[in-house]
């Protein structure tokens, strides 16, 4: 795997940067995430999260909760989408302003 570290933090998230090329990042996670946490195929159209967990609600009508969200679904990612209308709101904290 290859990772390309840029100078320096960021200034939107307040942390290092790393480029991973798209099929790396696909193969740490499928290596490091237990299967059963990983949800192929499944369409998430909401997502709620408290000081303990993200929840999750798919378009199957299924519900899952994590420690994290992980939207590694491409270019038309449903979870980036449902970020910005939470960007637009101003419901999001300046840190989490990247999009």
């Amino acid at each position: 795997m290859v990772l390309e570290k840029r100078k320096g933090f960021s200034s939107s998230t307040g942390s290092i940067e790393y480029i991973v090329a798209r099929p790396d990042l696909y193969d740490l996670l499928l290596r490091l995430i237990p299967k059963e946490h990983i949800h192929m195929g499944t369409k998430v159209v909401s997502f709620e999260q408290d000081s303990e967990q993200v929840s999750i609600q798919c378009a199957d009508g299924s519900m899952h909760q994590g420690d994290i969200l992980v939207a590694a679904d491409g270019a038309y990612s449903a979870i980036r989408h449902l970020f910005k209308d939470l960007n637009t709101a101003g419901a999001l904290p300046s840190s989490d302003n990247f999009l």
